[in-house]
């Protein structure tokens, strides 16, 4: 397997952190085909948590119990946002093991224009992320 690290050449590793460059580049490079101009934020939300309901579950299926996360849209500059995410296990010996991974840059129209004038003022917007078994994403952001 590949480390999360080793993908995104961070240090977040600490915690355990393990994903096969599969998971996480089919979680990103689905990006250019998903987004489309004029969406708001919760859109976003909606869509990748599809893609983050199927990384729970492979999780899950290597034996990691899904304890919770977060879905974040934030700002980088006038034309660009990323997205990412974290994901809190516990392994078979409740030890915590902590999967994240950052987008590269998205354009900002992709966003409508409400959305972007909510990103720039806030800098970060958040989403719960429910297990798969229930809603995926919580779309109530949650600004910080």
């Amino acid at each position: 397997m590949v480390t999360i690290n080793e993908i995104l050449n961070e240090d977040i590793t600490k915690l355990g952190a393990k994903l096969t460059k599969e998971v996480v580049n089919s979680f990103f490079d689905a990006f250019d085909d998903l987004f489309k101009s004029n969406m708001d934020l919760t859109d976003i939300a909606k869509l990748c948590g599809k893609r983050l309901d199927e990384i729970i579950l492979n999780e899950e299926k290597n034996g990691l119990s899904y304890s919770g996360g977060m879905f974040h849209i934030n700002y980088l500059n006038e034309v660009s946002f990323e997205t990412a995410y974290e994901l809190y296990f516990q392994d078979e010996n409740k030890e915590w093991v902590k999967k994240e991974a950052k987008s590269k840059p998205q354009k900002m129209s992709f966003l409508n224009e409400t959305s972007q004038t909510e990103l720039r003022k806030n800098n970060k917007v958040s989403f719960e992320i429910d297990p798969p078994n229930r809603q995926g994403i919580n779309t109530d952001s949650e600004k910080q």
